[in-house]
Parts: C-alpha cells; sequence; structure tokens
C-alpha cells in the first residue's frame, strides 16, 4: 500500500512540475523580443513596433497638427523620423532613436516616438 502511495506523490509532484516549466515558457515566450518603439502623435498612443522583431525595414507617413507629416523609417532595433514636413527639422536631425534617453520629438507635428524596455547602454539615470 506504501508504494501506491509513493507512486501517487511522486506522479502528483512530476504533474505540477511540468506544468510550471510550461507556464515558465510560456510567458517567457510571448512578450516583446526587444525595445518597443511608441509611438504619439497628439498626445493620443497611435502605433507601437516591438524593433526585436523587425525583419524588414519599413517606411510610413504619419500626419499630425496643420496637416503636417513625418516619415517614419524602423529597422531592426531602431526608429527615426527620415523627412518632415515641419520648417526646424530637429526630429530628423535626431537621428536613430536606439535607446530610451532623449525621445524624437516634432513639437510643429505633435509626433513623439519614444522607446521601452530599450537595453541599458550604461547610462547613469537620476532618481526621482
Amino acid at each position: 500500500m506504501k508504494s501506491k502511495s509513493n507512486r501517487f506523490w511522486a506522479a502528483l509532484l512530476a504533474g505540477i512540475l511540468l506544468l510550471c516549466a510550461a507556464a515558465i515558457f510560456y510567458i517567457s515566450t510571448r512578450g516583446p523580443k526587444g525595445p518597443v518603439a511608441v509611438i504619439y502623435s497628439g498626445g493620443q498612443e497611435v502605433r507601437r513596433i516591438d524593433l526585436g522583431a523587425v525583419t524588414e525595414d519599413e517606411t510610413f507617413v504619419l500626419t499630425g497638427f496643420g496637416g503636417l507629416s513625418n516619415t517614419v523609417e524602423v529597422s531592426e532595433g531602431k526608429i527615426r523620423v527620415c523627412e518632415a514636413d515641419c520648417p526646424d527639422q530637429v526630429c530628423v536631425m535626431q537621428g536613430w532613436l536606439e535607446d530610451d534617453i532623449i525621445p524624437i520629438a516634432c513639437l510643429p507635428s505633435g509626433l513623439v516616438i519614444q522607446m521601452e524596455n530599450a537595453p541599458d547602454n550604461g547610462v547613469d539615470r537620476a532618481v526621482g
């Protein structure tokens, strides 16, 4: 009788361990593969792009305040504004966004692109 009881508990423990391993695998594989670029227009989130999952370069146009447009280019691990209708072109001059230190912003059109889950690049950040 004792051996049946031991087999039952061993099988139960093996089943629990198998379920835990499956849950850990599921949780670890369903999130983003890399940094995520979050794009806002007029203060509203319009798109999220998992930059770690990008396999082909992509370009698209966003139209903001006053009909001003920004051409956004996406590549593996990075994003930038490559063309803009705004007069100062600050958003274009910012170049590729690859970390979460300074977002890309085009104030005339109301465009902001910021990074989430960016890799740590060793820059100290203020805490507060």
